[in-house]
């Protein structure tokens, strides 16, 4: 089958969303004092990362989660098209930019 696995695709993706902001939460998160970064650019960070982490999971599939360390079983990969990479990609870029964005908000730079 030629196709992209638009199915695994979606759920690499929504799964990569949640970690993604999960992740970006624990980056900015102070202990005991809140978040060290500005609050109007924590949404515009969170979000950023959630792409990021999506672009990510729906780009590598189950290599992301499990990496080298199977035991009998090889991690599949996601069979992607040129939608589906261009869509992985451009993610990518766009929570980058978001990310980037909020940092130099946070630093006053813009």
């Amino acid at each position: 089958m030629k196709g992209a696995d638009w199915l695994g695709w979606s759920l690499q993706f929504i799964l990569g969303l949640i970690v993604g902001c999960v992740l970006g939460a624990v980056l900015i998160t102070r202990r005991r004092h809140g978040f060290w970064m500005a609050s109007e650019a924590i949404p515009a960070f969170l979000l950023g990362a959630a792409f990021i982490g999506a672009a990510l999971a729906s780009y590598h599939g189950d290599r992301l989660w499990l990496g080298s360390s199977y035991r009998v079983i090889p991690a599949d990969g996601i069979r992607h098209n040129a939608k589906s990479r261009a869509a992985s990609i451009t993610t990518g870029v766009v929570g980058g930019t978001l990310v980037l964005a909020a940092l130099l908000k946070h630093f006053a730079v813009i």
